[in-house]
């Protein structure tokens, strides 16, 4: 079966092209290189004999519009030890990078030059700001999205409804804090888990840790806070309720509510 395109005469015009630029390169490690950058035939082959051929010093200046593929080529004949090949850089920082897959009207862009241009109004907030997520009323910012429900669970080390910053082997979801801090046998309960203070040398984990009494979001009792809600804490006793019924934060297990189911 034959193609539309023979790669033989386009690999071996591309291959010419690159020993006629980089004197020292033989045809050898031209092949090799155009291999390791999956440059050796279909498109991407196709993409960079039309380069050279509209611009012929593609890899000593970079052109302003360039196949993705030029970027993967001049990296790996940086690595064979040819340092005239100049690397593509970001169009908005000038970073040097393998990342560019962002075409803007100057040029191609890293990641964080593209996020930063990709700025819409939050569909919660209200914001102008840097669309991190998607959602049915629209997109929604990084601030709005770390605190996504969707987003939102439970962490296995300290209880608190958090962004999951990696996963245990059980699945289980640890926060950032957690996660970031070593496992070790809580001097209080005896339990091992990441620890939250250390006194005097003896690990506490956070569950033991002494918590400040405060005004519970939904009971309104002054209680040591089990967890840190968006608009205030939750007591020990409320926690469950209020994790799995987020909304209204005003309940019935406050002194008023437990003196009339006694009354009654």
């Amino acid at each position: 079966m034959t193609t539309a395109h023979p790669p033989g005469p386009v690999r071996e015009r591309v291959i010419a092209h690159l020993g006629a630029t980089l004197p020292g390169l033989d045809v050898k490690t031209a092949r090799d290189v155009l291999v390791g950058a999956k440059a050796g035939e279909g498109r991407t082959l196709r993409e960079l004999d039309a380069l050279f051929r509209e611009h012929s010093g593609a890899l000593a200046a970079t052109p302003a519009e360039f196949p993705l593929v030029l970027i993967r080529v001049a990296h790996a004949l940086v690595g064979t030890g040819h340092p005239p090949v100049a690397l593509p850089a970001c169009a908005g920082c000038g970073k040097i990078t393998t990342d560019l897959r962002r075409k803007t009207a100057s040029g191609r862009v890293c990641t964080a030059c593209a996020a930063r241009r990709s700025t819409s109004t939050c569909a919660r907030c209200g914001q102008l700001r840097r669309i991190n997520a998607r959602r049915p009323e629209g997109g929604i910012c990084s601030a709005c999205y770390a605190k996504d429900e969707q987003v939102l669970e439970d962490c296995s080390g300290c209880a608190r409804r958090r962004r999951p910053a990696a996963r245990m082997p059980d699945g289980s979801a640890r926060c950032q804090s957690c996660a970031t801090r070593s496992a070790r046998t809580c001097s209080v309960c005896g339990e091992t888990r990441p620890c939250q203070r250390i006194s005097s040398g003896s690990p506490i984990c956070r569950h033991c840790r002494p918590r400040p009494a405060r005004p519970c979001i939904r009971c309104r009792r002054t209680r040591p806070g089990q967890a840190e809600w968006p608009i205030g804490p939750v007591c020990v006793g409320c926690y469950e309720d209020v994790r799995r019924h987020p909304a209204p934060y005003a309940g019935s297990c406050g002194p008023s509510s437990a003196a009339t189911s006694t009354a009654s």
